[in-house]
């Protein structure tokens, strides 16, 4: 299932079931569909949550199912389907193939080899990723990826790529100083901005509002260091959006809500 889905289940395990996720058996959470399983903090909650190894996958309709899968190495996901798809990587800028080496970023596109009726032909995914490496101990050869978000998601800020997924993993690495929770505000015509960029995020239930300008400082500069953005950080009070559960939820609000 998609990470907050299945971190949505196991919270409600114990409720309906009258015992814990992680007394039910489960050995293994294949997580995919939105980024989360290759974030540590989720990766960690939803492991610790199941009593489960918990392993990425990727892939879409288009083509067929999963043609990316993360090994028990858990260090990135391998190309599962070479011999029906070919992979290239394409910067989205430009047009021009990158080429498969570690650290290299892109969108990826696809050709089917077995499709006959609706040939697709360098079909562009949206899916922006990054290389991890192109060796594993598992002992498969190729590229491991990893999936930051989706090219029509990407925001420019004075210059700078953001990817509002990569966002939610900063702020979800700040657990418990936040919730874990945060909103991106778009205000602004198309994805382009000069302004400093508006983030919503909450606090962790064990601190208390007094703590907010300390906090919304340190977010702002754990966004800038590791992101290269600048961010102007609301702190609101925990569980003022709703929680992930079923449904996916957006990270980016076209306007700034209503807030207390």
């Amino acid at each position: 299932g998609a990470p907050n889905f299945v971190i949505h289940l196991a919270e409600k395990a114990e409720e309906v079931l009258g015992v814990p996720a992680s007394r039910l058996g489960v050995e293994r959470a294949i997580v995919g569909g939105e980024p989360g399983g290759g974030i540590p903090a989720i990766r960690d909650k939803i492991e610790k949550l199941w009593g489960a190894k918990c392993t990425e996958m990727l892939g879409g309709t288009d083509l067929g199912v999963t043609y990316w899968a993360e090994c028990d190495r858990q260090s990135g996901m391998h190309m599962v389907s070479m011999d029906y798809i070919i992979t290239e990587l394409l910067d989205p800028d430009t047009g021009k193939i990158i080429p498969w080496e570690e650290g290299a970023k892109g969108e990826m596109i696809y050709t089917a080899l077995g499709r006959r009726a609706s040939p697709l032909v360098r079909f562009r995914s949206g899916d922006f990723i990054e290389v991890l490496g192109t060796t594993c101990p598992c002992g498969r050869t190729g590229p491991k990826i990893r999936c930051t978000g989706r090219t029509d998601d990407m925001l420019i800020v004075r210059g700078a790529n953001v990817f509002p997924s990569a966002i939610h993993s900063i702020v979800n690495e700040m657990v418990p100083e936040t919730n874990g929770v945060m909103r991106v505000v778009a205000d602004f015509e198309g994805h382009t901005t000069q302004e400093a960029l508006k983030i919503i995020v909450e606090r962790g239930p064990a601190l208390k509002p007094e703590a907010d300008p300390t906090l919304k400082k340190k977010i702002e500069q754990r966004l800038r260091d590791a992101l290269v953005f600048k961010a102007d950080v609301r702190i609101v009070d925990p569980d003022t959006f709703e929680k992930p559960g079923a449904a996916k939820i957006a990270f980016v609000l076209r306007k700034f809500p209503n807030l207390p």
